[in-house]
């Protein structure tokens, strides 16, 4: 798997290019060659979309192993710890693109209309073979656009094809009410979340934010997540714990401190009762 570190390096859309902030396409021929440090486990903080046309290698995201094989779209997450093994030369694309980047013509939020972009969802994701033709034209005209003219507004466009193609192929399940101020509320609370999981622990916190009780954010998450919201923040904090035992040689209590833990044996405590196993069990585990 590579050497542990004290840090998973985080990286942005230019770590491709330096003069692209916000989307980014490449040919997943040679991917490895061209960026070594993508071999190494990392987390990238924008969404990324494999599609294979010749198989090689594999990928693994948060410890999940998926081979790169022809008719399948790899989706990446952001946040996600990652790490890239290509032994040979598939064929195929990479697009990288910032939420940003798709919000900036198609508004915020949008992008959750897309069910397998949900963290909860698995990466890989299948492409109907009688449809394979249709997708191989629509990622060289993507690249050629690129590569050539490099028009972000007829990349959106693409892009916004793509991601509905995927969508009709991989019928998951999402709530239609994507306007209502009530899955709005939800929407803004699972982004703070991502960004204050370490600061604040409670839902009342994320509540006293969003301008609403604790109680009636815990019936919104029920409605649209089937969760509550303490469920969404421990599970969130729990998959950062995770990640870190397994990709990094940080000390427990390192760890303990770096989630924003009073102690080591409250992180212990709370580590076990959600996992049901210690840190130090889960680390000598994987």
């Amino acid at each position: 798997m590579g050497t542990k570190s004290d840090t998973i390096p985080v990286y942005t859309v230019d770590v491709f290019s330096t003069n692209k902030s916000f989307f980014w396409m490449g040919e997943l021929s040679g991917i490895g060659e061209q960026y070594p440090h993508l071999l190494l486990p990392h987390k990238p903080m924008f969404y990324a979309l494999i599609h294979v046309q010749e198989p090689g290698g594999h990928i693994i995201i948060d410890n999940e192993m998926i081979c790169l094989n022809p008719l399948n779209v790899i989706c990446i997450k952001p946040g996600s710890i990652v790490q890239v093994d290509i032994n040979s030369r598939p064929r195929g694309y990479l697009i990288c693109f910032a939420e940003s980047f798709f919000s900036l013509r198609y508004n915020s939020n949008v992008l959750q209309q897309f069910g397998f972009l949900n963290s909860e969802v698995p990466p890989g994701l299948n492409l109907q073979r009688n449809n394979a033709s249709k997708w191989y034209s629509l990622m060289a005209l993507m690249f050629d656009e690129y590569t050539t003219q490099g028009s972000a507004q007829v990349l959106r466009s693409y892009l916004n094809i793509i991601l509905n193609e995927l969508d009709r192929c991989n019928k998951i399940a999402v709530v239609v009410d994507q306007v209502g101020v009530r899955l709005d509320k939800v929407l803004r609370f699972e982004k703070m979340v991502e960004e204050h999981y370490c600061e604040w622990k409670t839902p009342a916190a994320y509540a006293a934010k969003l301008y609403i009780t604790t109680n009636y954010l815990n019936k919104l998450c029920q409605a649209y997540r089937n969760i509550t919201a303490g469920e969404l923040i421990r599970k969130r904090i729990v998959l950062e714990a995770q990640r870190l035992l397994h990709y990094t040689h940080l000390s427990v209590g390192e760890i303990a401190d770096q989630l924003g833990f009073e102690s080591l044996s409250y992180f212990v405590t709370f580590f076990k009762k959600n996992t049901g196993v210690t840190p130090e069990t889960f680390r000598k585990n994987r």
